[in-house]
């Protein structure tokens, strides 16, 4: 249900998402929607008054988002010559040359893409994200694995890890079926990022909707995780330019 509101004389739109949920939950995304998940038994009335309750929030949070997107956007073409892609959170220059084979390599501040025509930007596209496959293979399951001793302690045994491409979502999670899904485009972060994110989705093995015990279980386990989630929202345009 797709309601609207006057907040600080503009017309807000925001999306009412009918969930089992005890609370209200707001979310502004990075493209600037803003849903509310709430338990169908929440009246319309009660989801506009927790809206205007946290407009200060998605005031902030939209003008932090439209800032990000203005900074990707003001960079060009990622895949152009002298483009910028950030590799573990580095903003690397990339360098395009013409190769009888495909391959990408990173030199220090220098990603070479070599392709076998520089003007064909799905080929360079195509050739980044083998090079991203190849590098979340290697580098995803360790930093897992890590994550995992740490909530040993909870119980919990390794889950099987899958990895692909995702424009909206950095991680989900399946514990039915013992399964954790990461988004390649993770190795373009930093760092203590990444692991805000293992984490989460490990967390959701304990408490499956994201309550204030779910957020007690990830402030055990990283007790600044506000802090690398809100350095990571500064990625979220970068899914849909890779």
């Amino acid at each position: 249900m797709v309601r609207y509101l006057e907040l600080q004389g503009q017309i807000i739109e925001y999306e009412l998402i009918a969930k089992k949920v005890k609370n209200l939950n707001l979310r502004v995304h990075a493209d600037g929607r803003i849903t509310v998940s709430a338990s169908p038994t929440v009246p319309p009335w009660e989801a506009d008054a927790f809206v205007r309750k946290n407009q200060a929030f998605i005031f902030s949070a939209k003008k932090r988002f439209a800032t990000h997107r203005e900074s990707f956007d003001s960079q060009g073409d990622p895949f152009s010559e002298g483009g910028r892609i950030p590799i573990g959170g580095r903003e690397r220059t990339v360098r395009l040359v013409t190769e009888k084979k495909n391959d990408v390599r990173l030199d220090g501040e220098i990603l070479t893409i070599a392709v076998t025509d520089t003007e064909d930007r799905t080929l360079i596209q195509n050739a980044f994200r083998a090079f991203v496959t190849q590098v979340s293979k290697q580098y995803l399951p360790s930093l897992c694995e890590q994550v995992s001793r740490r909530f040993a302690a909870f119980g919990m045994f390794s889950p099987e890890l899958r990895f692909r491409y995702m424009v909206s979502r950095w991680g989900s999670c399946c514990p039915t079926e013992n399964i954790i899904t990461l988004n390649k485009f993770l190795i373009c972060v930093p760092p203590d990022c990444v692991e805000y994110v293992v984490v989460h989705e490990f967390a959701h093995y304990l408490v499956f909707r994201h309550s204030p015990e779910f957020y007690a279980v990830v402030e055990s386990v990283l007790p600044d995780w506000k802090q690398r989630k809100q350095k990571l929202e500064a990625y979220g345009a970068l899914l849909r330019r890779l």
